[in-house]
């Protein structure tokens, strides 16, 4: 019975009782049709959470598929506020840690201010994990031959967004801001393309310095 035909009922059968009851049966509907609304939005509500709680899930589930497999991955496209950033990032897996694994990671540091070359070549380990915090997470701890962490290529990152072959990862409003596309180093256009469009969506309110991974400008590397 729609609310019309409800309102209706209680007309016809207000001969048979008095004002003030008529008026307790109106307030009593409007009581019943409120906690039917809000059921209706608690369940909507439940449903949406359902699906980002999946949504999280399944990006943990495709980065820890990724960061397990043994072919290279590389940061395909990257923005940083900062201008001492790492140039042609690739990292391969090495073995499973207790929480996460460990990658053998290299990267070129920038061969002077202002050029934007490929200059010193940096070979380290790195633990990186995944974690489904209030959004899914990617730590990253890159350590240097003296025990320290290597700034430039460790961090807490936000996973904005997971495919087969690529995931996109940023940083938060604190430190250095980063939004970068890891993907696998082999891959065909038709599979890049997606990747390349999503990095452009969720990365555009970055402002700063970009670098694109291309054989020309990394050595060994692969087009991106």
């Amino acid at each position: 019975m729609n609310q019309r035909a409800r309102m209706r009922t209680l007309l016809l059968f207000s001969d048979a009782f008095s004002e003030a009851e008529i008026s307790d049966m109106k307030n009593l509907y409007v009581i019943v049709l409120l906690m039917h609304l809000s059921a209706l939005v608690s369940h909507g509500q439940c449903k949406h959470g359902h699906n980002f709680t999946h949504n999280y899930q399944n990006h943990v589930k495709l980065v820890r598929k990724l960061l397990e497999q043994k072919r290279y991955l590389t940061v395909s496209r990257g923005l940083y506020s900062h201008s001492d950033y790492p140039m042609c990032v690739r990292s391969r897996f090495e073995s499973h840690a207790l929480a996460g694994v460990i990658h053998k990671l290299h990267y070129y540091g920038q061969e002077s201010k202002g050029k934007r070359r490929p200059g010193k070549r940096h070979t380290i380990r790195a633990f990186i994990e995944v974690k489904a915090e209030d959004v899914p997470v990617l730590h990253i701890s890159a350590y240097l031959a003296g025990g320290n962490v290597d700034p430039r290529v460790s961090g807490r990152y936000d996973i904005l967004y997971a495919a087969n072959i690529c995931f996109i990862v940023r940083t938060r409003k604190h430190g250095p801001l980063q939004c970068l596309l890891w993907r696998r180093a082999v891959a065909t256009e038709r599979q890049r393309v997606p990747c390349r469009d999503a990095f452009r969506k969720l990365c555009a309110g970055y402002r700063g310095h970009t670098f694109v991974y291309t054989k020309d400008r990394c050595p060994s590397g692969n087009a991106t």
